[in-house]
């Protein structure tokens, strides 16, 4: 659909999150809907049974009090803030655990870190392609998951991890966001790092072309502190304390808000002079919460992702239509 559709199931959601063709609900009751393309078992049930469903659907057994999806699994924060995945798993590890290494229906308990005998408990999850970074209680960063020559888990190694390294350290993080295969953080200090992926400036626009293997200083505090984070597949975007959309990376489809150039950019501001509350970036488009408490998108629209009504890439906000 080029304009949003309502979900119709009798359920209150507080959280949904998408995954590659398939959306997930957390229900204020703490429960799992999910709807759209089960490969992998993502909706709690054998491929064989179930292809797809286009209505949301209970996943049995499972209550959470966070939720997060990646490319064809999911993750779950239980109340102990315990990491639990189901869906796509693969010799990368993304579900966290060397004991599961095919697709898994029902939730497999991410195992402990790297050179830790318990798990963690995390109070954020985020993913990207194929592996996961948690928050600790501690504010400590773990990531797991797939590696590989982009540095996606920041260790300085190529590989893929089933028990969580620290990027940063005993640094603590006050927030973070992982891109498809980048990821960026703040920590304590106000200095900005990020790490992996970097072929269109999407980590570091100075070093464009080159991935980078463990994390490098994007921001130091007096350059810029992001109140929040929204990384893409190529760009990345961070809203200011004042609300400003700031965005770098590759602009080939107007994803960084500009109408100029389709290459690398440093970090600028989002056309239109719009103060944003929340931002979220999908793979090459941007979305964010107005402080009007409208939703405005950005960037790629081939597939009307940006709800306007048509399928023409915007270079600014755009107001999505029924508001």
């Amino acid at each position: 659909y080029e304009i949003p559709q309502r979900a119709d199931a009798d359920v209150s959601f507080e959280a949904v999150k998408l995954g590659r063709w398939f959306t997930c609900g957390l229900s204020k009751e703490k429960e799992v809907w999910r709807w759209g393309d089960n490969s992998d078992g993502v909706l709690g049930v054998a491929y064989a049974s179930l292809w797809y469903s286009p209505t949301p659907r209970l996943v049995p057994n499972r209550q959470y009090e966070k939720l997060g999806t990646f490319g064809y699994g999911a993750c779950g924060l239980d109340a102990g803030g315990f990491a639990y995945c189901w869906g796509s798993g693969s010799s990368y590890y993304e579900l966290g655990n060397s004991s599961f290494t095919s697709d898994q229906i029902n939730p497999v308990a991410v195992s402990a870190p790297e050179g830790e005998s318990s798990a963690m408990s995390f109070v954020e999850l985020r993913h990207g392609d194929y592996f996961s970074c948690g928050l600790a209680t501690t504010g400590r960063l773990y990531c797991w998951g797939r590696n590989g020559n982009e540095y996606r888990l920041g260790d300085g190694t190529t590989t893929h991890r089933a028990r969580a390294v620290r990027p940063l350290g005993d640094k603590v993080v006050k927030h973070f966001d992982v891109g498809l295969a980048f990821t960026c953080a703040v920590t304590n200090d106000d200095t900005t790092y990020c790490w992996g992926k970097n072929d269109k400036g999407q980590a570091n626009p100075s070093t464009a072309g080159t991935n980078v293997t463990t994390p490098v200083v994007r921001f130091t505090p007096a350059q810029f502190v992001p109140a929040s984070l929204a990384l893409g597949a190529d760009h990345a975007c961070a809203l200011d304390p004042e609300g400003r959309a700031q965005c770098w990376g590759s602009n080939a489809v107007h994803q960084l808000g500009r109408s100029t150039g389709g290459g690398t950019a440093d970090i600028g501001e989002v056309q239109g002079g719009l103060r944003f509350t929340q931002l979220a970036s999908g793979d090459n488009h941007v979305c964010g919460i107005a402080k009007d408490g409208k939703a405005y998108c950005w960037g790629e629209n081939k597939y009307g992702q940006l709800g306007t009504g048509d399928r023409v890439d915007k270079a600014q906000p755009t107001l999505v239509v029924g508001q």
